[in-house]
């Protein structure tokens, strides 16, 4: 993955999204990452600014594995995967829960069919957080990096930025 907060963990990846204006990127099947927010929006929830003036960054054709994209602004990441099923969910999710050293996983609700709010519990900084849902055939995950005394607050946010996208999902 291409930004410094993307992780991989089987097929539950997390991205980094930082958006200062809307991004439109045409693929195949599917709208691209970037496509299920506003930059704008990104800007007000994280009260961050794009120091570098880039905008939101969408992952190119051969970065991401097959159906799925990612956006990466304000080192927030947003990944869509499509074609995810009920048992493939599950499956990222407990192979999540069997790390319970490295990942901790809370199920949350207000987001599609099922989601969990997932987090790095090692102290220090630079500890990814993410919120991960199923929606349809759709898997959102959205993630930061942040030190551990800033989970809580981090949490809200990215639950915020989880919710953009729901309503434009297919």
């Amino acid at each position: 993955m291409r930004s410094a907060v993307g992780f991989t963990l089987g097929v539950t990846a997390l991205v980094q999204v930082t958006v200062a204006a809307p991004v439109m990127v045409a693929q195949a099947a599917d709208p691209h990452a970037c496509t299920y927010f506003q930059a704008s929006d990104l800007l007000q929830i994280t009260g961050r600014k794009d120091l570098l003036g880039q905008g939101p960054r969408a992952s190119k054709p051969g970065e991401t594995l097959a159906g799925t994209t990612e956006c990466d602004f304000l080192n927030v990441s947003m990944t869509v995967t499509s074609n995810m099923t009920p048992a493939w969910f599950a499956r990222d999710k407990a192979s999540l829960e069997k790390t319970p050293d490295r990942w901790k996983v809370e199920s949350v609700s207000g987001l599609g069919e099922e989601a969990y709010y997932m987090w790095d519990p090692r102290p220090g900084s630079d500890r990814n957080v993410g919120i991960v849902y199923r929606a349809g055939g759709k898997r959102v995950s959205v993630g930061d990096m942040v030190a551990s005394d800033q989970m809580a607050s981090t949490k809200s946010m990215l639950m915020e930025i989880a919710k953009l996208a729901l309503p434009k999902l297919p």
